[in-house]
């Protein structure tokens, strides 16, 4: 039982260990770009970017695009619904394989010359998933802050907030070998567990 036991626990650990760091780039697009409203009122998005490497499982912030906001309006001009896409490509560093992975945002609110009421959201989610080169990828949008000095200063930008996850695809071979430790190392505990007669 002994030598059952630690050819099963043997099997475990191969099947359950972590790989080491993983190298990645991102970087962003926005479509469109520059979003207006009324006759002078624009909101400029500048994608952002970012590079790894990071550990299976950890959780990288990166600037996802910042935002300049600028009017000539003395009554606000609305935005409506006005939608734009981010596309993050990610780039698996080892394999060279790339894919893109594309959110839909769109701002509502006003915006004037004297001050600004637009709000951000992401109609289709905020997180999206992907796998290159036996690495899967989670991207995930999180908080947005509007330029902090506008309008005084128009030209510090807001920032919206994204997280990178990168982890290890598990192959079938070690997914064999997880199924088939699992069941000796119950096996094991049962029969230490049973009290004696």
């Amino acid at each position: 039982m002994k030598r059952l036991l630690a050819a099963a626990l043997a099997l475990f650990a191969a099947a359950t260990a972590q790989a080491g760091p993983i190298s990645w780039d991102i970087s962003w697009t926005a479509s469109p770009a520059i979003l207006t409203a009324g006759s002078s009122s624009k909101i400029v998005v500048t994608p952002g970017s970012d590079s790894g490497p990071s550990d299976p499982g950890e959780v990288v912030s990166t600037p996802a695009a910042f935002f300049t906001y600028s009017s000539k309006a003395t009554t606000p001009d609305t935005f409506t619904a006005k939608a734009f896409d981010l596309t993050a490509k990610v780039t698996d560093t080892a394999s060279g394989l790339s894919q893109n992975l594309t959110f839909h945002l769109q701002f509502d609110g006003g915006l004037s010359s004297s001050g600004q009421s637009l709000n951000l959201t992401f109609p289709s989610g905020d997180q999206v998933t992907g796998v290159l080169g036996g690495h899967v990828y989670h991207v995930q949008l999180g908080e947005f802050s509007p330029p902090p000095s506008y309008p005084q200063n128009r030209f510090v930008p807001g920032v919206l907030v994204a997280s990178v996850t990168a982890g290890q695809v598990p192959e079938p071979g070690t997914l064999l070998l997880a199924a088939l430790a699992a069941p000796a190392l119950g096996l094991a505990c049962r029969r230490r567990r049973r009290p004696a007669a």
